[in-house]
């Protein structure tokens, strides 16, 4: 996969990742699973200011565990969308159009 790589792609790779190890999770333990690996993405944040983490940022490692954990939180979201049967792409925009709504863009 690339930087050209579609949600539709993403939605593929991981219904096949779940499906080829038999896992069939629920979509209470998939947003349990969503919530747990959300905190492990906090957790590389945890006590650092934005400077320390612009910072961070530039190193390999550091950027690496944010990748991995953003990854992590992506596939449970993907697993739990395609298990309750929501389209993550149409939800996504549906709900953009009502933020626009919500909260408008500031005048220039």
């Amino acid at each position: 996969m690339d930087d050209e790589t579609t949600i539709g792609q993403m939605k593929t790779e991981a219904a096949r990742f779940y499906k080829d190890r038999g896992w069939h999770h629920g979509p209470k333990d998939l947003a349990i699973s969503t919530a747990i690996e959300s905190a492990e993405l906090l957790e590389i944040f945890r006590f650092r200011s934005e400077e320390e983490v612009k910072e961070l940022l530039k190193d390999p490692e550091f950027s690496k565990s944010l990748r991995d954990e953003i990854s992590d939180v992506a596939l449970n979201l993907f697993g739990l969308a395609q298990t309750c049967g929501v389209d993550m792409s149409e939800a996504f925009m549906q709900k953009m159009r009502e933020n626009v709504k919500r909260y408008p863009a500031k005048p220039e």
